[in-house]
């Protein structure tokens, strides 16, 4: 999964709004919209971020992340969570279109 984000990334990062790690997460008033530079507290984000740092990519793109802590041991997801950062991206996908 983390291979394919980065790929993406690489070729549409103008564009894109990607989603990174949601499970384990309870609290939706956490999620936020930033680059992936500027991320916190998500472990996908920090991969992806650290990935793209060894293959020298200094692009910008957004996504949406919670820098909520992990709530509990086994991987799981609260579907009011994993809802919510989809909504977060339609939100954010309408605000580009109508400027």
């Amino acid at each position: 999964t983390t291979r394919v984000k980065i790929e993406l990334a690489k070729k549409v990062y103008k564009k894109l709004i990607m989603s990174t790690g949601s499970a384990k997460r309870f609290d939706t008033s956490k999620i936020e919209v930033a680059s992936i530079w500027k991320t916190s507290g998500d472990a996908l984000a920090r991969k992806i971020r650290n990935e793209l740092k060894k293959t020298k990519f200094d692009r910008n793109f957004t996504v949406v992340f919670s820098p909520e802590e992990d709530k509990c041991k086994d991987k799981g997801s609260c579907v009011a969570v994993t809802g919510a950062f989809g909504l977060t991206i339609c939100s954010e996908a309408i605000k580009r279109i109508l400027k």
